[in-house]
């Protein structure tokens, strides 16, 4: 079983590892757990925790030992919070969807979140966070890099009514007006009665 001293046994037992004993050995079961534990440390700071899975085969008994050595080092921060790739979308529209702050113990899913928030925006087709080592041990910066995407839409249309005779319209909406994530339409239509 791991030790750890900031989660008893009973916990990391109950609510990380689906592979319990006596049940049949399943590769993927002990991956999943593996990256579960490192989750949960990640979700307090503890990014640079040192973690050793081991497991031991008994041939003869046909059983699968298994162990994890566990070193938690110390808590991370954020130092810093770094932006590229944004042009023409204002820098306080993406940083009030980021859920984390400078400053704050690096935690994994305040950062899945923020990608998420940013993603939900629509205004970029992608979003990659990296991460790199800061100016001191334990502080790391978050780097995240945005490809924007279109965010207008112009569209033309024309119908032929027999009270209104041809009518035309033309009509250029944009949800990131100016950068800053407003909407804007415009409407132009005109009719030629007969």
């Amino acid at each position: 079983p791991p030790r750890s001293t900031l989660f008893p046994y009973t916990t990391l037992f109950r609510s990380i590892f689906r592979l319990k004993g006596g049940q049949f050995f399943n590769e993927e079961q002990y991956k999943k757990d593996f990256a579960g534990l490192y989750s949960r440390y990640q979700e307090l700071g503890y990014i640079f925790a040192n973690i050793v899975p081991e497991r031991t085969i008994d041939e003869g008994k046909k059983l699968v030992n298994l162990s994890f050595r566990i070193v938690e080092m110390d808590k991370a921060h954020v130092e810093l919070i770094k932006i590229k790739g944004i042009v023409r979308t204002k820098q306080y529209v993406v940083e009030r969807e980021i859920r984390i702050k400078e400053g704050e113990v690096f935690n994994r899913s305040k950062i899945v979140r923020s990608q998420q928030r940013l993603m939900n925006t629509r205004f970029f087709k992608d979003v990659k966070i990296d991460v790199e080592p800061g100016s001191a041990e334990g502080l790391m910066n978050l780097i995240f890099s945005m490809q924007e995407d279109r965010t207008g839409l112009f569209t033309l249309g024309a119908g032929y009514g027999t009270v209104s005779g041809f009518t035309a319209y033309q009509q250029l909406s944009e949800n990131n007006f100016l950068g800053r994530d407003r909407k804007s339409t415009r409407l132009n239509s005109s009719h030629v009665s007969q």
